[in-house]
């Protein structure tokens, strides 16, 4: 399976390939009109131009494509949400491919309409050549090529679980036999809709039978002392073996394997931003968003710190100090939007709609989320990202975390000034429980498009967010 998963995602990027070839082929010739296939003689500026930029288009597509995980194989049929990060990544490779034509200035200024045809021509291409690969790929085990032969050790919720991942994923090449019984038993006849062939000890003759590629072993814990005799037949019998563990259960995040010297060890939560690749993605995406953030703001910014200064005594900015990735803290900027407190109230007290603290300006500019544009600073500086969990103070985090399961979770990543709960509601005086669960899902399924989907949702919420108070 895993063999069949690298041809995949191979023939899934030479498609892509295929796809930007024939997309920028097809956008000059309606731009310019001069065929497809024009005759040398006839390539002059500017069409000549853009047919060379193919080879910059290429490797721009395919590096965004594979950090919005376009080539990964996946048992999950998500063909509208891979639709979304096909248009995502078009979108944003365009951008940069733009960029690169404007720093280098090669020659001419990158046609708007050229550019246009390109992103939707590839979009098309592009989601038709995947689906029809798809297409031939379930068509292709529906007839029983590559299928695996499986049987599964077990009558319990761990078989349940695996035996239903099955069932919804048959195009993926699993052929499900039937159930084996740990021990001789009349008890059971069938399982989740599948016969009971026999017990452990009669795989070697059901081996003969069925030809098995594999047997899942789904145990409870009373029966771990069965795995090695298990695991022993099936070495003798060249069966490849694969276990559903016993705290299966608790293991409701992604997992990873690592050997340290022949030891294999568990890794709990692995999450994306494990990646080397991921976090240099991530924090390149955060110095260009906060300085170029940094730089259109600059007006506002100096509007607002000159309200700041009339409207009461203190200093323009705010700083507090917040819990960051690791659980290390840092100080975070705002505009101020409150009278000077004392450092009691500043670091125990939750901000509430009719706070009496706050100034009339600062209604105003919390209300509209500008008093959060100096956080671009901290952004720039490293210890905060554009988007990931709003970071609490350490008053807080020492009282939540004893209070809300997986609480230090959010705390695997940097703070964000903006954050997948946000935009979902969860801001302010809200469910910190809600709040919770929104930021350790975005923690577990990062990826860019989300990142740029949040950015977007952030500005289309940020004046009309009835949370912002």
């Amino acid at each position: 399976m895993k063999r069949e998963w690298r041809l995949y995602s191979i023939v899934v990027l030479l498609l892509d390939i295929l796809s930007i070839v024939l997309a920028n082929l097809l956008s000059v010739w309606v731009r310019f009109n001069v065929g497809v296939f024009p005759d040398i003689a006839f390539l002059g500026e500017p069409s000549s131009y853009y047919y060379s930029i193919v080879f910059i288009m290429i490797p721009v597509f395919v590096v965004v494509s594979a950090a919005f995980k376009l080539y990964k194989a996946t048992l999950k049929n998500e063909a509208s949400k891979e639709f979304g990060k096909i248009v995502g990544t078009n979108l944003l490779s365009a951008l940069l491919l733009v960029g690169f034509t404007f720093v280098f200035r090669w020659g001419l200024e990158y046609s708007r309409w050229v550019l246009f045809f390109f992103v939707a021509f590839n979009i098309i291409f592009t989601t038709i050549f995947r689906n029809c690969y798809r297409a031939y790929m379930r068509s292709h085990y529906k007839k029983g090529h590559y299928q695996r032969r499986i049987a599964v050790v077990g009558i319990n919720r761990l078989a349940e679980a695996y035996i239903s991942s099955v069932k919804a994923y048959r195009r993926w090449g699993y052929r499900m036999e039937g159930i084996i019984l740990t021990e001789a038993s009349d008890k059971y006849t069938g399982f989740m809709g599948y016969k009971v062939l026999g017990s452990i000890d009669e795989l070697p003759e059901l081996n003969k039978e069925y030809a098995f590629d594999e047997i899942i072993i789904a145990l409870n814990s009373d029966e771990i002392s069965l795995l090695t005799k298990i695991i022993k037949i099936c070495d003798l019998e060249g069966i490849r073996v694969k276990i559903v563990p016993v705290y299966y259960e608790l293991l409701n995040v992604s997992t990873n394997i690592e050997d340290v010297d022949g030891m294999s060890l568990m890794v709990i939560r692995d999450i994306p931003l494990d990646s080397f690749f991921n976090r240099f993605l991530k924090r390149a995406f955060d110095i260009a968003f906060s300085s170029a953030a940094l730089l259109f703001f600059s007006p506002l910014l100096i509007m607002v710190a000159i309200g700041v200064r009339m409207s009461s005594p203190g200093p323009i900015f705010f700083k507090q100090e917040r819990v960051g990735q690791n659980g290390k803290t840092f100080n975070m900027l705002k505009f101020r939007s409150m009278r000077v407190q004392t450092d009691e109230e500043e670091q125990t007290q939750w901000t509430t709609q009719n706070d009496p603290r706050k100034t009339k300006f600062g209604t105003l500019i919390r209300k509209t989320s500008l008093d959060e544009l100096p956080q671009f600073i901290n952004v720039f500086l490293g210890n905060m990202s554009v988007v990931g969990p709003r970071p609490e103070r350490p008053y807080w985090v020492e009282k939540f975390k004893s209070e809300i399961p997986e609480y230090m979770l959010r705390h695997y990543v940097k703070a964000g000034i903006t954050g997948w709960a946000q935009v979902n509601g969860w801001r302010g005086d809200t469910s910190i429980k809600e709040r919770i669960k929104c930021d350790n899902y975005y923690i577990q399924n990062w990826d860019l498009m989300l990142d740029i989907k949040i950015c977007i949702l952030t500005l289309v919420g940020a004046f009309t967010d009835k949370n912002a108070y």
